[in-house]
């Protein structure tokens, strides 16, 4: 058995349209930057994450959260392949489970 799990708070980036496929299904793709300190420079760094979140997570995204929310998300790493004009790309994401508000900037509350 094994167990993988992710924890990110950050804040969005970029929220796409709210997809529909089939007869309940609702997906949304999404970006959150995250702060990485860099011992060589000393300095922060950002560091982007794509996420995509189903069902009642990609709802509440859709409308409850803006670019610039903070954020603090739980969800799973998933590993995509695929080739475009015959080279192979790699893609990381993250696919939430849980997602939350954590302060800052509340689209309900404009």
């Amino acid at each position: 058995m094994s167990f993988q799990r992710v924890i990110l708070e950050g804040l969005i980036g970029n929220i796409y349209d709210l997809k529909e496929y089939g007869e309940d299904g609702k997906a949304i793709d999404f970006s959150i930057a995250t702060q990485e300190y860099d011992f060589k420079s000393k300095e922060n760094r950002t560091v982007w994450h794509n996420l995509t979140a189903f069902g009642k997570n990609a709802i509440f995204i859709d409308e409850q959260l803006d670019k610039g929310s903070s954020v603090l998300v739980e969800g799973r790493l998933n590993y995509d392949s695929y080739d475009k004009d015959g080279v192979k790309h790699e893609k990381t994401k993250i696919i939430v489970d849980s997602i939350r508000f954590s302060g800052r900037k509340d689209k309900s509350k404009e």
